[in-house]
Parts: C-alpha cells; structure tokens; sequence
C-alpha cells in the first residue's frame, strides 16, 4: 500500500481491532513514510534458535516484520525487528520475544506498538537493549524529527557503520560481487529449509547442523543420509550461513557450493575448479589469489552428490580432497554423500542425517505456507498417522504438502510416493537394470522380514533373476541396502514394508489369514497399511482389514484410510452395493465389540438396536446419495436385509443414516461407518453411564443417582443408608430413569441402581458418605482452609484415577494399550491454589499440573498457596516439566510416546454438588463418575480420531 501524504497530521490511536489492524494503519505506512521501499520490508520472517531445544508441536517464532537496507535480506543488512500487538495489550508482554527475534537477526532497532503506544528500543551487544524513545501514538506526529532521527533509512545506515556485523553496499567488497550473487541464489532454497539435526556415527550423540560450521569440527564432516533425505537441501542451507558469516565478517573463510559430479567431470584441478566459481562474478580473479585466501584464512567446500561421481571417478575425487586438506590446513569440507559411496580416506568425522519428526514437519508446512503455498500451514495439524510416518522422508513430506495445498485432502495413492522414492534411488541404473534390480530388492524385502540376512543368502536369493554381485553393488552404492558386516537388508523399513506388500499380492493374488498373521507383527511398521494401500480386490481389503482390526485397533483405525477402495456405486444394481454396504458395517462393528468390549456385550446390543436382544441383524436401504439402516433382533437366517425403498422399511426405535456419494463414501465405506457406529456407541455408554467398575466407581455411581432421585424426583432415600435405600426402591424395579426433563438428567433404570446398591452390601458397604469439604464455600478467611483444601483435592484426584482403572479393567479390558490417559495413570497432581477478589466475592485460581507416581496410593494432589502463581508458562518452564515427566515416566516403566500430560489454569473448581450439567456433565452425578467418565470419553475420541469424516480420494 501507499503511504497517506496527511500520515503525520492523521495517524490516531487504534481503540479496538486486531494486530493486522495495526500493521497496516500505522506500522506500514510509518515504515514508508520514514523511507523505506515496499520490497525492502519482509513480512512474518521465520526466526531460528540453536540452542538445542527439543522439538515440540506448536507455533514457530517469526518476526511480524524485517526492514532491511538492501538486498540480499541477510543479518547483515538487516535494520528494525517490528512486533506489533493488538490494541490493549501491554507490550511489555512482547518485549522479551521482540528482544530475542532482533538479537537473532542482528537488527539494531525493536520497534513496538499495539497501535495506542509506541516503543522504540536499541539492541546492545554487551548489555541490556536500551528504550531510546516512547510515546503514545497521539503524540507521534509531534515527535515527528525525533522518530526520522532515530528510525529514518538513512540515520540507520549511519548507526550501523559503527557495528562490525553490518555491511552494506557488498558488490564495493573485494568479494562482494561474488558473495552477493550466491546468496540472492541460494536465498530462496534456504529460506525454505528447517534446520536439521544430525546423529554422530560413533557416540550417536544429536547436534545442529550448524555446528558443522564452527571449530568444534576444524576439518569438516561427513553428512551420510539416504536419497530423498534432504542432503542437497542440507549443503545449501549451510552455504547460506557459511556466507552471511563471512559478510558480516563472524567468520573470514571462504564459503564454495560443489556438485562434485561437475568436478569430476572437468578436467580442470580444484583450485581451477573453485576459481571459475567466482571469476564469473569477479573477472581477472587469479588462482593465486584464491590460494592466498586458503593460507591465510581458509576455505569452507560445502560438497554435494558424491555418492553421484561415477565410480571410476571417485578415488580420483577423493585424493583431490584429501590433498587440498593437506596442502591448506585451514580448510573444512562438509561431504554430502550417501552411506555405501561415501568417501573413506579422508578421516572426517560422520554424522547421519535423519527423516523428519512431527515438530520438523509443522516447521516445513509453516516455511511452505509462508512462500507461496498457504494452505500448506496446516497440513501436518491434524495429519493422520499414516502420513507422519511417510513424511518422516523429507521427499515424501515434500509430495504430501502439495498434495495437500492443491486438495485439502492427504493422498491415500501411497503407491504413488513410494514409487516415486524407489524410482529415485534406482535412478542411477539403466532401466533394464532398474527393472531386475526391483525383482531382486521385493525378493530381499521378503525374506529379511524378521532380520538380515548372510551376504551369501542375499547372493543366493538374486541368482534365478540377475548378476547377484553386481547387483548387490550397485544397490549398496545407491544406498538401498545395507551391507553390515556379512549380512544384508534393506536400508529403510517403511521401503521394506511397499516392496513386501506388493511381493505378498503378487504371490497371492488373493489373502490367506495364516500368512497375515505372520506378518502382522509390529503396530509400528507401514506393512499393515501399505497390505491394504495396495490390494487390488474388494476381498483382500475386506480380509486385509479384519485381520488387522483383531490385531491391533488403533492401526485398524488409522488404515481406513485405505480400506474402502476407489470403486463407484453400480447405478443398475444398487441393491448389491446396499447389501456390501449392510454387511460391512455390521461384520465390522461385531468384530470390534467382540474383541474389544466383549464385557459390554449386552449393553451395546441394547444401545444400538434400542432394546435388549441376543443376536443382531442389519436392515436397510439405500438411496439417491445415502443410506439408512437400524440394527435388529436376527430372528431369521437372514443377517443383512435391504429394501427397495424408504416407504418400505419399518420404523424401528434407532434408526442411523450417512451421505455417501457427495461426501466421497463408495460401496466399502462400510468399514468406516462401522467403525464410526462403534465409536458412537462406546461414547452413548459413557454418557449414559452404563460402564462396569468396582469399589470406588460403584459407590460414587450409587451416591449420584440415590441424589438424582432426592433432587429431581423427591424419594425420601439417602445414601447414608442403603439397606433402606434398597427398600423404598425396590417396588419400582422395572422402572426407568428416562432424564427427560427441562435440564438433561440421568438415565439409568432402578433395576441396575439396585444390583449396585446389592453388590456394595454384599462386601460390606451400607452406607455412603461424602468425603469431600464444601470448597465453594471457603474463602481466604475461612478456618483450616489450606488444610481442607490439600484433604479435599487430595482425595479427588486419587478417587478419580482409581474409578478410571476400574471401569477400564472391569469392562474394557481390551482397549488398555490404546487409552492415553489410562497409560499413564497414575499421577499425583501438583497444584497452587488462591483466591481473587473480584466485587466483594473470593473466587480462587488454580494451576494445575501432573507427575507419574509408582502406585494410586502416591497418586492424589498437593497443593501449595502461594501469594503469587509460578511461572509455569513459559517456554523454559514447560520444557522443563517435559524433560521431568519424560524422565519419570522412563524410570516407572511407562510408555513415552502418547504419554499424557496434564497442565491446566483454571478458575473452576471440581462440581462437588453436581449442579453443572454443561459440557456432558448430568445432573447430581458424582464428581469422580463426572470426572473418570470425562477422562474416558477424552481417550475415547483421541483414539478414534483418525477414523476418515471426509470422503475418500485416490491423490
């Protein structure tokens, strides 16, 4: 946009709007106004921290705007960090993240404003940064010379001629000619990549990539990744560095990008080679200045694609590396190379480059989103698990996000991305080779399943198809194999699991169980999802998927994906694509509850037909674009029944109905409407209550609903005495508690409360008592309150832990693997609690955060007062408690990855009255029914999160 002529005299304060609001109102047009250029402002620039912080899921630092002086945008010519905040809040809060973004990009000036105030503030190199100027922003148009004085492009450029990091107008250097062409090349391409970390080969210790460019590794190092892993991407990123060092002059070595090829190729030496380098951009520059440089201040070779020097051509290479070394001590080489073809002789220390994780995957989708593709920001958000785990190969993760961008949609053509790798790695072989060496790769895939196996089973194994030797060395040296020692595998697994899937299905041609169930042996491998990615018959997916629904739920939930096929509905027999539609829905929905929720049986049939019955039947009918279908009694042969129309199928008391075609659904999405009906029908038992536990469930669902009855219906019972309980309810058995009233109440039928009220008198128990204190009631004033407080806590969060492992294990044994919260109980809260005067009432606040603990008599809560809450927000503070609980979690046993962790600020006290009905909670329940049955439905959808809600594409 144009700066306004009248900016000066018309800039007004921002009362109410947003951030963007005061971007472009006053940040803007002040920056033009002050003389900046439009194209010399970069906008969200990504900010990079090397201190070694682990990676985790979330927003990734970006300053709101860069000003710099010149091209090419690097730290060097950088001049103002702006952060602008909405309208009201403080910018204190955002000094510290405006400080540390300018720092990073080495900008002298932070400039701050939430459109009411106006900061001004000068980064030291030795000490803290400096406020050098404030004022409302009513009063900038009269501290207009001021401003110009201190933010003006002009008195900037002259403030930074005393900063040693600052250089400006590079093509009057010596070399700046050179290295301003190779970073406006390289800018792009770097400005794209994420920083990488990297594995050393012998301590398997984890350090930045970065670090390759300091001392710690005076000759250089030795990057091994496999094709499609980022090692091109890598060598530019560290080239990009390397000459933003050598301009701001943190560094005096010279920084060369090789492609080792075009040396191999030319005739010329390297000193030769590297020369043309920059004569192109400097004529008349002479060999014998470039090996004055290396003496005296060394040169960086950042030295890509070994592994793709043709093999008689790599000793001649690698001996011209190694005399250079020699010649030039100062110099360090970053080789880029593939495992098997990597240089040997030149004694650099190695380091793999390993796939992508999560984290590194929203920092890409953010990068990519950011440079032309914006509705790649989110693709990694809400990613389904199938494609994390692809995406782990950055060359994958790179197809994934343009699928993504361009659809909306994750592709579930997985054949497509991994022939894509495949083809990649065999890139290098003529295509007849390409072809054979396919054969012989599946045929290796197939028999190192359960391990590796002798260089002379590989040779055997090759034999019926190709040159086995030969073979075998030209996979080794395009790195898809290993060679350890005397044994062979494939070099990735996830390649492994295609090249096994397709070599299953071509020896089938159908699917036999007992050849399943000796491959379906590790939930962690892509094996079971590419079984299904690529099956070519309606039978083997159908085959496929209960095989591994008995197996393993949670990858049962996640292959739906690739469940259904890509064939479309049949318009002249629609009747059969109903009767596979029926018939789906219903085998799969069985087989979950058979082997997953067996205890529940009789409360799930009674739930999704609407009565009790014995054995179930589906009925149904499909129409233009859905279809609708009940759950029955089977009281005849037929299990699946369908009808011509909607005017002839029977009302019945539930009765389900799905869009198919506008949403994408074919004639197999019958897997995921029954999965989804299984799903539907856990989390109706959960609302209902209808779950099995012992003791501490039993006892606090009995005092809920004997309260229900007192409160809503006014029976003259009480908990405090169950035998009488039992005798003013019993002649209402067969009765029901329907919770049909203005709030939604509890439903439950009195014959159920009173086999619960029996089962607690059989052991004992014939009286309930509330244990808790009236918290509500307290107030900083009250007695004993830190003590009720701590006694009251305490015992609720150990009830509740204790009430949820009972229902798991009394009625869903099964589902214990897949529970995130189940498997990391238990836990012992640690809470600081205190009270707020707002309008003459105390109203308290809590923090709350969890720590495993050994057994449920450590779990509970303790709860400190404090005059002030700890700062357990800030980024230092929650990786620290991550760091604890990861260690904690290691030391007891329990699983890291899904691990639950539980932080929480709050107002809200547990609702020891059961007065709240909002957000599932029902009327007079329990505060342990409420709070375990919260816990289970939260598992519950985390686990079948994955199931498709959308229609399904072939991308």
């Amino acid at each position: 946009m144009m700066a306004s002529r009248g900016f000066w005299d018309s800039v007004v304060e921002i009362a109410d709007g947003n951030e963007a609001d005061v971007e472009t109102r006053i940040v803007l047009p002040l920056l033009q106004e002050l003389g900046y250029n439009r194209d010399c402002i970069a906008s969200k620039v990504p900010v990079t921290f090397q201190e070694g912080r682990e990676k985790r899921p979330g927003r990734k630092p970006e300053a709101d705007f860069v000003v710099y002086a010149e091209r090419p945008f690097i730290r060097a010519t950088s001049l103002i960090v702006v952060e602008a905040k909405r309208p009201n809040e403080p910018l204190i809060d955002g000094k510290d993240q405006g400080e540390s973004y300018a720092q990073n990009l080495r900008a002298p000036i932070l400039l701050m404003t939430n459109g009411q105030r106006f900061e001004i503030w000068q980064m030291q190199l030795t000490t803290e940064s400096e406020k050098v100027f404030h004022c409302s922003v009513a009063e900038i148009a009269g501290k207009r010379a001021e401003i110009e004085s201190l933010l003006s492009r002009e008195a900037l450029k002259d403030h930074c001629d005393a900063l040693r990091h600052k250089r400006f107008d590079l093509a009057a250097n010596d070399l700046g000619a050179y290295l301003s062409a190779e970073i406006e090349r390289i800018g792009p391409i770097a400005r794209l990549s994420i920083p990488r970390r990297l594995t050393r080969t012998d301590t398997n210790s984890t350090v930045s990539a970065l670090d390759l460019l300091t001392q710690n590794y005076p000759r250089g190092a030795l990057v091994l990744g496999m094709s499609g892993y980022g090692k091109t991407t890598l060598a530019k990123q560290l080239f990009h560095e390397a000459l933003e060092r050598r301009i701001e002059e943190t560094s005096t070595i010279l920084p060369f990008d090789i492609f080792l090829p075009d040396f191999a190729i030319g005739q010329s030496s390297l000193a030769s080679f590297l020369v043309e380098r920059i004569a192109s951009h400097k004529p008349g520059f002479k060999v014998e200045a470039l090996l004055k440089i290396a003496r005296d201040f060394g040169v960086l070779l950042l030295a890509d694609g070994f592994d793709r020097v043709p093999f008689g051509q790599r000793g001649a290479v690698e001996t011209a590396l190694r005399q250079w070394m020699r010649d030039y001590p100062k110099t360090q080489i970053v080789i880029m190379s593939r495992k098997q073809s990597a240089p040997i002789e030149l004694n650099l220390p190695g380091f793999y480059l390993p796939g992508y994780e999560i984290g590194d995957l929203q920092d890409l989708a953010e990068r990519r989103s950011a440079t032309g593709l914006p509705e790649a920001k989110y693709a990694f958000s809400s990613a389904p698990h199938y494609i994390t785990d692809v995406s782990q190969v950055p060359l994958l993760a790179e197809l994934v996000i343009q699928i993504y961008a361009t659809t909306r949609q994750y592709p579930t053509n997985l054949n497509a991305l991994y022939e894509t790798w495949l083809n990649r790695i065999l890139a290098g072989s003529s295509s007849v080779e390409r072809a054979l060496d396919r054969i012989f790769l599946e045929e290796l895939a197939e028999q190192t399943t359960a391990g590796p196996v002798s260089i002379e089973g590989a040779v055997a194994i090759g034999r019926d198809y190709v040159d086995s030797r030969q073979a075998l060395e030209r996979l080794s040296d395009s790195d898809a194999i290993s060679v350890r020692g005397t044994t062979v595998e494939l070099q990735h697994e996830g390649l492994a699991d295609f090249l096994r899937a397709q070599k299953f299905w071509k020896q089938k041609g159908g699917c036999v169980q007992a050849d399943l169930s000796n491959l379906l042996t590790d939930p962690s491998a892509q094996l079971p999802i590419l079984l299904l990615s690529t099956a070519t018959s309606r039978e083997g997916r159908r085959t496929v998927w209960n095989a591994i629904a008995s197996w393993n739920l949670q990858v049962a939930i996640r292959s739906l994906h690739f469940a259904s096929g890509d064939e479309s509905f049949d318009p002249v027999n629609p009747e059969n694509d109903a009767r596979v539609l029926l018939s789906d829905i219903k085998e799969s929905f069985e087989l979950l509850f058979a082997d997953y929720a067996t205890s529940l049986r009789d409360s799930i049939f009674e739930e999704v037909v609407g009565h009790p019955v014995q054995k179930l039947a589906i009925e149904g009918v499909m129409g233009a674009d859905d279809i609708g279908y009940s759950f029955i009694e089977q009281d005849t042969d037929a299990s699946v029944i369908v009808y011509r129309s909607p005017a002839s199928t029977p009302r019945r008391p539930r009765m389900y109905g799905h869009a198919l075609r506008r949403v994408g659904y074919g004639p197999e999405a019958g897997r995921i409407l029954g999965c989804s009906q299984f799903r539907d029908i856990l989390l109706e038992l959960v609302g209902n209550r209808d779950l099995r536990g012992r003791e501490v469930w039993t006892e606090e669902l009995v005092y809920g609903r004997i309260r229900h009855l007192q409160n809503e219906y006014g029976f003259p019972i009480d908990a405090a005495d169950l035998h009488e309980c039992l005798e003013v309810l019993e002649p209402h058995t067969g009765q029901w508690v329907s919770g049909e009233s203005f709030r939604k109440g509890q439903r439950f039928s009195i014959e159920r409360l009173l086999r619960d009220i029996r089962w607690l008198l059989d052991r004992g128990t014939s009286s309930i008592m509330p244990w808790w204190h009236d918290l509500e009631r307290l107030g900083p004033q009250s007695a004993n309150v830190e003590q009720l407080c701590q006694e009251t806590l305490d015992e609720y969060y150990r009830r509740c832990q204790l009430a949820y492992a009972e229902i798991i294990e009394e009625g869903l044994p099964a589902l214990k693997p897949y529970l995130t919260r189940y498997r990391s109980m238990p836990f012992a809260m640690q809470i600081e609690m205190g009270f707020n005067s707002d309008a003459g009432y105390a109203r308290t606040w809590l923090h709350k955060r969890g720590f495993p603990v050994a057994s449920y008599q450590d779990a509970g809560a303790v709860v400190a007062f404090p005059e002030a809450p700890s700062d357990w927000n800030s980024w230092e503070a929650i990786e620290s408690y991550m760091r604890e609980t990861d260690q904690l979690r290691k030391r007891l046993g329990r699983p890291l990855e899904g691990s639950y962790t539980f932080f929480e600020s709050t107002i809200l006290l547990p609702d020891f009255h059961g007065g709240d009905s909002a957000f599932g909670g029902l009327p007079d329940e329990s505060v342990v029914v409420r709070g375990a049955s919260e816990w289970l439905r939260e598992d519950l959808k985390a686990l079948f999160s994955e199931i498709p809600s959308y229609g399904l594409r072939d991308l």
